[in-house]
């Protein structure tokens, strides 16, 4: 039934703050179309301000958003570091429904939590 997912909407304070994160640290472009998405892959991000969840039928939360990445784990961490990212935790093994990868956890601006795995191991 589910084949996959098209959009995640998370709730910050600052949309042209979070915009520049995204594009910035996780080097995501942002969709010429609107001014509140970045593209992942074949998938939007989708910014909505504090205030606007009710709109869209959202209730307030900190989200967990997992990502995946082609670079290894010494070149995302090497890159976090240049973009002054402090990490939480990892990289750390894990196992996953693709196989063997390991993840680096950190918040963003709005301390929604940041996993980027790594199956270059």
């Amino acid at each position: 039934m589910i084949r996959g997912i098209e959009r995640v909407v998370l709730t910050v304070s600052n949309r042209a703050q979070a915009l520049d994160f995204y594009q910035r640290v996780l080097q995501m472009s942002r969709l010429q179309q609107t001014q509140d998405c970045v593209v992942a892959g074949t998938q939007i991000i989708q910014f909505q301000l504090l205030g606007e969840e009710m709109r869209h039928h959202a209730l307030e939360g900190a989200a967990h958003l997992c990502l995946s990445t082609d670079w290894g784990m010494d070149d995302l961490l090497q890159h976090l570091d240049k973009h002054a990212v402090m990490v939480l935790e990892g990289p750390i093994k894990q196992s996953t429904a693709q196989g063997q990868c390991q993840a680096v956890f950190f918040n963003d601006l709005d301390n929604n939590l940041i996993e980027v795995r790594s199956y270059s191991v």
